[in-house]
């Protein structure tokens, strides 16, 4: 083992010495990765933080999954609100990522809402072909949801 000293504008800096060994400093070593569970929730949570945000902000977007409705003041009301749902469900779950058992709580919940969503949108009137579309997004989620709700369960 060799230890090499970094410089910084000429400076050495002993705060920042690095063990290498076999070439990597040993600080990557030290690195955990991240289990496939919370990889999953910490995506199916960003995404959901995304869509929310955008749907917030341009709310007559959803005119696609609810018809013309989704441009009356009323359908931008209830747009936003869901919005919020997947704002408020998205960012509790990746201020929970540290911790499995907590971001499997997030998880849960926020396939509870995409399940609601598919039933919803089936027995809603919507549509046929955004309801078929917009069914399958949300039970697709759902299905993710599952799948990262079980690999956190075997991380904890």
């Amino acid at each position: 083992m060799s230890a090499a000293r970094i410089a910084v504008n000429g400076r050495a800096l002993d705060a920042l010495e690095l063990r290498l060994d076999h070439g990597m400093p040993r600080a990557i070593d030290q690195i955990k990765p991240i289990s496939a569970g919370t990889s999953l929730g910490v995506s199916l949570a960003a995404v959901r933080t995304a869509v929310g945000a955008v749907t917030f902000l341009a709310p007559s977007l959803t005119h696609f999954w609810v018809g013309p409705a989704a441009r009356t003041a009323g359908g931008k009301v209830l747009s936003r609100s869901l919005a919020g749902r997947d704002i408020a469900l998205g960012v509790g779950a990746l201020l929970a990522a540290k911790h499995p058992k907590r971001l499997r709580r997030w998880v849960v919940l926020a396939a509870v809402g995409d399940l609601a969503d598919a039933l919803g949108t089936m027995t809603g009137g919507v549509p046929s072909r955004p309801r078929v579309l917009v069914t399958l997004l949300s039970l697709g989620a759902v299905a993710t949801g599952v799948v990262a709700v079980s690999r956190l369960s075997a991380d904890s």
